[in-house]
């Protein structure tokens, strides 16, 4: 049978997204998972700060994973009209949430260890560096830990926008790595 071949030059259904609503996402997510954070502390005390530590450090992960599986987007992205696809325009599969959040989850996953490790060895210190502090000189370990870090976070910041501004399907480099686009519904 022949095809439609006005089907051709229908405009496409999505379009991809850029910096600005894909950061209103990222501060309306940023606001949820402090509200949700403050919540929790409000509710539990002393002696439940390892299982704080674990919940607050578990909770982003879990927030991003499971709402970008089961929906193609979080709460600030589903308040903007915006969800995540694979290159082929379907939802997104279990494999593309993985790869696409691996640098956001190892960064989290390295904070929560070094709050798992503050809190088991200080009681209930909240200061994952606190460890580090006992160094002497002008420069405490604390401060270098926490300085590599800083820089760290505000290089992969820098990269990922970069690959985004610069790509025509706005892609970062975690939409790269985990083969997904970021769109709007065009209708």
């Amino acid at each position: 049978p022949q095809d439609n071949l006005l089907t051709d030059f229908e405009e496409p259904k999505y379009q991809f997204v850029g910096f600005w609503p894909r950061f209103g996402a990222l501060f309306i997510d940023g606001i949820i998972l402090m509200v949700f954070g403050y919540l929790i502390t409000m509710v539990t005390n002393e002696e439940t700060n390892l299982l704080l530590t674990i919940i607050s450090g578990l909770t982003p992960i879990l927030y991003h994973g499971i709402l970008e599986f089961k929906y193609g987007a979080t709460l600030g992205k589903m308040a903007l009209g915006i969800k995540i696809v694979n290159y082929e325009l379907q939802p997104p599969t279990i494999n593309n949430i993985l790869l696409r959040n691996l640098i956001y989850f190892a960064i989290q996953i390295l904070s929560l260890s070094g709050d798992l490790y503050s809190a088991l060895s200080n009681g209930n210190s909240t200061n994952p560096f606190e460890f580090y502090s006992n160094f002497d000189g002008l420069f405490t370990g604390a401060i270098i830990l926490a300085t590599i870090y800083l820089i760290s976070r505000i290089v992969i910041y820098v990269i990922e926008i970069v690959f985004l501004v610069s790509d025509e399907k706005h892609r970062s480099l975690h939409d790269r790595i985990g083969k997904t686009y970021v769109v709007r519904n065009r209708y």
